[in-house]
């Protein structure tokens, strides 16, 4: 996380803006190292309001979410059967997944969302997936 002080120290509200904003989309980013260096920063500079800094986390993941469903339900299918294999995700996989979203679509959700250690198993997941 140290690597994100300089870029809160530049882009201050943006800086989380766009990170929260990249991942409530679905991408991975550092969503909650920007905030907990944006409120490290915060306390030590005061540089930033906090209120501001937690105003702007709250639009970014809003619209970020909004957007994200907007684009999974536009182009969602269409995308996943075409590059789903690129990540792994052959059709087998995309019938389990509808299954299993069907039948068990909201905890899946909000254990996805709200329970971090699954967050960070698919970071880590993304990120050794690039090398």
């Amino acid at each position: 996380m140290p690597h994100l002080w300089p870029i809160v120290a530049s882009y201050g509200y943006a800086a989380v803006f766009g990170v929260l904003l990249v991942e409530s989309i679905g991408f991975p980013a550092p969503g909650e190292g920007i905030l907990i260096v944006t409120a490290l920063f915060a306390a030590r500079t005061h540089g930033l309001d906090i209120t501001l800094v937690f105003a702007t986390a709250a639009i970014a993941a809003f619209v970020g979410s909004s957007f994200g469903y907007l684009l999974g339900q536009a182009a969602g299918r269409p995308l996943l059967a075409r590059y789903g294999g690129y990540v792994g995700l052959t059709a087998a996989r995309q019938r389990l997944g509808q299954y299993l979203f069907l039948r068990h679509g909201a905890k899946i959700v909000f254990f996805g969302r709200f329970v971090a250690i699954l967050q960070a198993n698919w970071h880590s997941k993304c990120q050794l997936s690039r090398r």
